[in-house]
């Protein structure tokens, strides 16, 4: 379950429970999954929120897609409809890590053809494997 799932499934659990369509608003929520977080992990003076000196973890999100137009409040959108393939761009300790949907770290076609060369080795060992147990 992705962060963005479990801040949703978060606050209409407790919505729906107690019947109060007011209870734990999308920005109460956010922070519970950001800076309440870093607290209770002990880790407020590195992560869960931006400031100097802190790791510049951030997700730049698109929300020019269908799904999250007619846009009243942007925290709302990430807690309810953003998906992760609306995710422009990521930081990850202040480095460029994604942008404009494409990894930069990475060389992803590579990765792709050495996974699905691998695949095809494991299917074709089994294959030999259930063969010569039929035998």
């Amino acid at each position: 379950m992705s962060a963005r799932e479990i801040m949703k499934t978060t606050a209409l659990l407790h919505k729906g429970i107690r019947k109060e369509p007011t209870l734990l608003p999308a920005g109460q929520v956010l922070r519970m999954a950001t800076i309440e977080d870093a607290k209770a992990l002990l880790w407020e003076k590195e992560i869960g929120s931006i400031g100097v000196g802190k790791d510049a973890d951030l997700v730049i999100v698109d929300f020019k897609k269908p799904h999250l137009r007619s846009l009243f409040n942007e925290v709302s959108h990430i807690v309810y409809s953003a998906k992760a393939a609306d995710v422009d761009t990521v930081l990850v300790n202040g480095k460029i890590v994604m942008e404009n949907r494409r990894v930069t770290t990475v060389n992803v076609e590579k990765i792709l053809d050495n996974a699905e060369t691998t695949k095809q080795k494991t299917v074709d060992k089994t294959a030999k494997r259930k063969i010569v147990s039929l035998i």
